[in-house]
């Protein structure tokens, strides 16, 4: 038996925390300065930061809500999870993710690497990480997502991680693509309800 969406965000909600203690020590033990962080995207880079986002927003529309509908519409699951998934997926997960995946996992990676490239600028860790980012999307099958849906999730993962992490390697903006991943996994679950 699967299980209910509830256990299912609380679950989530509960690994996307320990992302951020995780991050600060990924940060410490490689000796990796950390990133620098303001809450808004840098206004000196708003013109690359709005054309990745309307990319990505509209690929995120046509591909789908990845939160816990699965099949039906949102507020089917009641009014309160409704909110809390519409809360979890438009302020935690792209704050939690990209803090952990390029901030403290890619920065570190590139780091001790040297900014090693490996191709048309885009570095190994780079690389490694995005993969990595792709791979983590199966975590989904656990929580009763199908193979089909999180297949194509974390194909997709894997592209928008590398799109993202070249972005952060270029413009040294966490900020820009956490706001960006909140409002690209938002749109689409409040656009089902």
């Amino acid at each position: 038996m699967g299980l209910s969406p509830e256990a299912g965000l609380a679950i989530e909600f509960g690994a996307h925390l320990l992302f951020i203690p995780l991050a600060y020590g990924i940060l410490r033990l490689s000796g990796t300065p950390g990133p620098s962080m303001g809450p808004l995207p840098q206004a000196k880079r708003l013109r690359s930061f709005s054309a990745l986002a309307a990319f990505f927003i509209t690929f995120q529309v046509l591909n789908g809500p990845q939160g816990g509908t699965a099949g039906g519409s949102l507020l089917s699951q009641g009014f309160g999870l409704a909110v809390a998934q519409l809360v979890f997926q438009g302020v935690v997960v792209g704050w939690t993710e990209e803090y952990l995946f390029r901030g403290s996992i890619q920065r570190a990676l590139n780091f001790k690497w040297r900014q090693r490239e490996i191709g048309r600028g885009v570095k190994a860790g780079t690389l490694v990480v995005s993969a990595l980012f792709g791979v983590s999307h199966f975590v989904n099958l656990l929580l009763g997502q199908g193979f089909l849906g999180t297949m194509v999730q974390a194909l997709g993962a894997i592209v928008v991680g590398l799109i993202f992490g070249t972005y952060y390697d270029a413009k040294d903006d966490l900020a820009g693509i956490a706001w960006l991943h909140n409002i690209a996994d938002f749109v689409p679950l409040l656009l089902s309800l």
